[in-house]
């Protein structure tokens, strides 16, 4: 199963305000510590603002924040919120144009595959992700003057 860049997107931006909750961090900044386009993570950043996981700060010294209890957010219910639900078009209510669906067994090993897959992910929450690793994930994602210090060996 692969992730959709969106939600791939989305789980290392909800990883990144995590570890450095210090202050707003803006998209642009994000993207860069991300190394990814900001044009792609403001749309994702929007999402989990709706979804109420990340606060917009407006201002001078605004960006985005991890919501207040967002760091309990079951991996699991990211992955539904964001990724289609659809993994072939038989999942589709419509039934989808696949004329093998009336006699196919495929639709219910993907739909218990996905269950299985989501099963796992409601183990894990976002906390999980970082708490054992923050230290090591700010070396890679922390702040600007963080990742000239160890890029230049200070």
């Amino acid at each position: 199963m692969q992730l959709t860049r969106r939600t791939d997107y989305a789980l290392r931006l909800l990883s990144l305000l995590a570890v450095d909750d210090d202050a707003p961090v803006s998209v642009t900044e994000a993207a860069d510590r991300l190394e990814i386009s900001s044009g792609h993570l403001a749309k994702v950043a929007h999402s989990l603002v709706q979804a109420g996981w990340v606060q917009s700060v407006r201002g001078r010294s605004g960006g985005l924040l991890l919501a207040e209890g967002a760091g309990d957010v079951r991996l699991s219910t990211v992955f539904e919120h964001l990724e289609p639900q659809a993994l072939v078009e038989c999942f589709d209510p419509e039934g989808g144009g696949c004329v093998l669906t009336p006699a196919c067994r495929l639709k219910g090993v993907l739909f218990e595959a996905r269950a299985a897959f989501i099963d796992v992910l409601k183990d894990y929450t976002l906390r999980d992700l970082v708490t054992r690793r923050k230290a090591a994930l700010l070396r890679i994602v922390g702040p600007a003057d963080h990742r000239r210090a160890r890029s230049s060996g200070g």
